[in-house]
């Protein structure tokens, strides 16, 4: 027989590698991503979920059509993130160099903003010239 302190250990490993297989991958993607500009823990977690979800059965899928070994998809999961990451961090690194100065958003002035649409043919064939 096992003690209780054991199960519990073994329970909280269970948990822990559960975590770390079905919620990490997609909670990385999502916080590359940030798809919102404020994200609470629960959306984070569930999307987190989602992602991870979506890209192991992607990779499973790619891998029994191409006859693949896992080692090969998880390479491709690999080259893929690193790209992702790559690409975002010289995207930020661009945008940081090019914006030293900010500009404030330019308006646009009332009388320029479309006030009605028109609604009849004489006042649309007015409107066109």
């Amino acid at each position: 027989m096992m003690s209780d302190s054991s199960v519990a250990m073994t329970a909280v490993r269970m948990l822990l590698a559960s975590l770390a297989v079905a919620v990490l991958p997609g909670l990385l993607i999502v916080l590359a991503w940030r798809p919102l500009r404020e994200i609470t823990l629960l959306e984070l977690a569930a999307l987190g979920i989602a992602v991870s979800m979506i890209g192991v059965q992607v990779l499973t899928i790619a891998a029994i059509v191409l006859h693949q070994p896992v080692e090969a998809m998880l390479a491709v999961l690999a080259l893929t993130a690193v790209s992702g990451f790559m690409t975002r961090l010289s995207g930020h690194m661009a945008s940081s160099r090019s914006s030293t100065r900010r500009t404030p958003p330019r308006s646009v002035p009332p009388s320029s903003r479309l006030s009605a649409l028109p609604t009849s043919s004489a006042t649309l064939a007015c409107t066109r010239s």
